[in-house]
């Protein structure tokens, strides 16, 4: 085909509809060719049932002349606002410090004080405004590129009616951030590839920012990353680990998909952990969690009669 949907990227992909008039919401047809829009009016409205505007590239094409549509895909090129990259404020970390997460107090039941506060500290762990915890992910330069906000229930898990955000979404809500900004991510915790002390070091690398965190408080002689979702593994995030020796320990599942990725990626000496005999979407912390039940059950005396 052609002319497809544009893909979403950032909220700043969506644009405004030109029938409701309301923002972020419009999603163009683009030119597979050029990667350009067709028209400002050739797309669809992501609100189906109060909106519902939808003009597909066939009805667009058949109400407007050749010459008309090449007009308005050049028009497009001009006034289109350009993408802009960024990163967030270096302070920021420090200026959203705090303890009063659920993630921390979960933290807390499962290590001793002192070993939560150096891994928090270590990973610069955040506290957003209402109480989530915030995974800072910096680079080895220093350069804090986002920051993922999540939501975690007293036992560890996730919040399901909470769905995890971005520092950077947040701050182009509350408009401290132009909407057309994006931000390019890295690892969590690639920041600590940096240290002197570090550069010998096994770097392991899990799915989760929590597994990342949980496995540096029981493992602190490896340095823990973490690639912040199943699909987030790529050559790009990487290649600042070139020359380095690697662990990989994806969930359940996605050993295949990972497989792949390491596969196209030159340069990295690794060992890939294989999980996929456990339930789909168990992790590291689950395998871990299990042994250390046993051997506590294994180290209760027996009762006699």
């Amino acid at each position: 085909m052609r002319y497809k949907l544009e893909k979403y990227r950032t909220r700043a992909s969506r644009h405004t509809c030109p029938k409701c008039g309301r923002k972020f919401c419009f999603t163009y047809y683009v030119d597979t060719e050029t990667g350009k829009p067709l028209d400002r009016t050739c797309g669809k409205c992501d609100h189906v049932n109060s909106c519902g505007y939808h003009l597909p590239p066939r009805e667009f094409l058949g109400r407007n002349g050749r010459r008309e549509v090449l007009e308005s895909v050049h028009r497009e090129r001009r006034e289109e606002p350009a993408t802009l990259t960024m990163h967030l404020p270096a302070n920021l970390p420090e200026l959203c410090m705090g303890e009063e997460t659920l993630f921390h107090s979960w933290l807390l039941r499962q290590f001793p004080t002192e070993t939560v506060r150096r891994v928090c500290q270590l990973y610069r762990l955040g506290e957003w405004r209402d109480h989530r915890v915030v995974f800072w992910q910096i680079d080895q330069r220093g350069k804090v590129h986002d920051g993922k906000v999540m939501d975690y229930l007293p036992n560890g898990h996730r919040n399901p009616e909470r769905p995890p955000s971005w520092v950077s979404a947040e701050l182009r809500r509350e408009g401290k951030m132009p909407a057309e900004a994006v931000t390019e991510k890295c690892l969590f915790g690639e920041h600590l590839i940096a240290a002197a002390t570090q550069q010998d070091a096994l770097v392991c690398i899990v799915e989760s920012e929590k597994s990342a965190v949980y496995c540096a408080c029981r493992f602190p002689q490896f340095i823990w990353m973490a690639t912040g979702g199943c699909k987030a593994l790529n050559a790009k995030v990487l290649r600042p680990l070139k020359g380095r020796r690697i662990a990989f320990f994806p969930d359940s599942g996605m050993y295949a998909e990972w497989a792949r990725v390491l596969q196209s990626t030159n340069g990295l000496k690794y060992l890939l952990h294989n999980f996929d005999y456990l339930p789909k979407n168990a992790d590291i912390v689950d395998v871990l969690s299990e042994e250390l039940a046993c051997a506590e059950n294994a180290e209760k005396p027996e009762h006699s009669e």
